[in-house]
């Protein structure tokens, strides 16, 4: 019994850690993600469409040619050049429309990445879990396979019974196939990643989660608010264009006609009144801005109470979790079991059986960790 003992310092091995840059992984998301490419790609298209049309119309050039009739007459020859200017494109305001526009662009793209980096970090602290989760038991693996072996030699010497040995082949079981399972699904949530990082691989080997805080990303009430004042300038600058293009187009030009005895030049100026085409374009412009201000504030104070919410939920899983890893003393449990069972106060089937239930509070341990990392990762977005 006392060899046996001496062979069961098995349960706790530090593990050491080399923390990836998680930054650098979602940095290389950001650019490699297929999503965020073809984005990019139509906001350029999109830009360029917005920054289209915000010039003054092409000068128009006309040339008339007439043959007199009787014949005595002669021919007359007209040139005509003109160019008309419009308020809104003088004084600069579809430029500036357009530019609101483009920002707004900006912003939408920004919210995008940011919704595809948080399902990467989500991935990211589920690979880390199951990192964590493969390194437990398969040093639970191990140190019960050497154990297995301890207690062969002990059932042939008559030390032991078959009843400890069957025991501890069940454990065996049961952590192969845990092993097997966490393998598994490590390698869908790699593929996953894979995935969203445009089909180039990243292989996550951390067991320590990282500090999300410290994680620069954006925040979504940021991006609300970015966006909300974006929008409420492009609602402005239409309103703005709309009053513009009501006030009426001036056409100016140069005109000269030529006849074989006669000559006439000068200049010509024509006026177009926008008395249908305007119609009701500045009224929908400000039911429009009314709107987007009537719903900003409900958005607002719905994604403030989703974040103290997150906040309490995130403290209260934090504590919990910390608890259980307070609890469980892996060292002093594993003396104290040694003791017991050296002096013979449990039997070895007792022994393994506490030993199993130390094993399944460090895999409730792992869990509560894992669902506050998720919480924390959820809640980051928010800062």
């Amino acid at each position: 019994m006392q060899k046996i003992v001496a062979l069961l310092g098995f349960l706790i091995v530090n593990i050491v850690v080399y923390a990836q840059d998680v930054a650098d992984v979602l940095n290389s998301i950001e650019n490699n993600n297929m999503t965020l490419k073809a984005l990019r790609d139509q906001h350029t298209a999109d830009k360029l469409d917005n920054l289209t049309g915000i010039n003054l119309a092409n000068p128009n050039l006309e040339y008339n040619y007439f043959v007199g009739s009787p014949n005595e007459i002669g021919k007359r020859h007209d040139i005509i050049v003109t160019q008309s200017f419009d308020y809104a494109t003088v004084f600069g305001y579809k430029k500036r429309l357009a530019r609101s526009k483009n920002e707004l662009l900006d912003i939408e793209y920004e919210q995008q990445k940011l919704t595809i980096l948080q399902q990467a970090k989500q991935l990211i602290t589920e690979i880390i879990y199951t990192n964590a989760a493969l390194a437990v038991y398969e040093q639970r693996l191990a140190s019960d396979t050497r154990l297995q072996d301890k207690l062969r030699k002990a059932v042939a010497e008559g030390e032991e019974t078959k009843h400890s040995l069957a025991k501890i082949g069940l454990e065996i079981a049961t952590a192969t196939a845990d092993i097997e399972i966490f393998k598994a699904e490590r390698s869908t949530l790699l593929a996953q990643l894979k995935t969203i990082n445009g089909g180039a691989a990243i292989d996550i080997t951390d067991i320590k989660y990282p500090d999300w805080n410290t994680i620069s990303t954006n925040s979504i009430l940021t991006l609300f608010n970015a966006q909300q004042h974006a929008e409420a300038k492009v609602n402005e600058q239409e309103i703005k264009n709309a009053r513009a293009e009501g006030v009426p187009e001036i056409t100016t030009g140069y005109i000269s006609e030529l006849t074989h005895d006669e000559k006439f030049r000068g200049i010509t100026i024509g006026v177009s009144i926008p008395l249908w085409s305007n119609h009701n374009n500045v009224r929908r412009a400000k039911a429009r801005s009314l709107a987007q201000s009537s719903s900003a504030y409900d958005i607002i104070s719905q994604l403030t109470s989703q974040r103290d919410a997150l906040t309490q939920r995130c403290n209260m899983l934090g504590n919990a979790s910390q608890k259980l890893r307070d609890s469980i003393v892996f060292d002093e449990t594993q003396k104290l079991l040694n003791k017991s069972l050296y002096e013979g106060e449990i039997s070895l089937i007792d022994y393994l059986s506490e030993l199993s239930t130390l094993y399944d509070a460090q895999a409730k341990a792992l869990e509560a960790e894992k669902t506050y990392q998720l919480s924390l990762v959820e809640l980051s977005i928010y800062k």
